[in-house]
């Protein structure tokens, strides 16, 4: 989440038949301003297919200390109702991560 409140989702794949078994990835783009793929390089041109959506996604090729933009994400706003949603789901998990670094006896999550 930026300090404007978008929200980006970044989906990290190592392997080629992860990357291609993953069919839940569309749903994503609902849930984000934009959405990238983080892939090692020689996933580079296998990602940059149609099949990954190049006019909807961005992609990132990255290694164990840094990463390259090879095709930036294009923003496009959430619904109000789905940014407020996923805004509270955002704060909520922070919340509880905070809670459990101070007290990991609370239980939460």
């Amino acid at each position: 989440m930026d300090a404007q409140g978008r929200l980006t989702i970044v989906e990290i794949k190592v392997a080629a038949g992860d990357l291609r078994g993953d069919r839940k990835w569309p749903d994503y783009l609902a849930r984000c301003d934009r959405f990238f793929w983080a892939v090692p390089a020689a996933l580079g041109e296998l990602v940059m297919a149609a099949d990954f959506g190049p006019d909807e996604t961005g992609v990132l090729v990255a290694d164990r200390f840094d990463a390259a933009l090879l095709r930036e994400a294009p923003w496009r706003a959430m619904a109000p109702a789905r940014r407020r949603a996923e805004t509270l789901r955002f704060a909520r998990t922070a919340a509880a991560r905070l809670a459990r670094g101070d007290d990991p006896e609370l239980g939460f999550m």
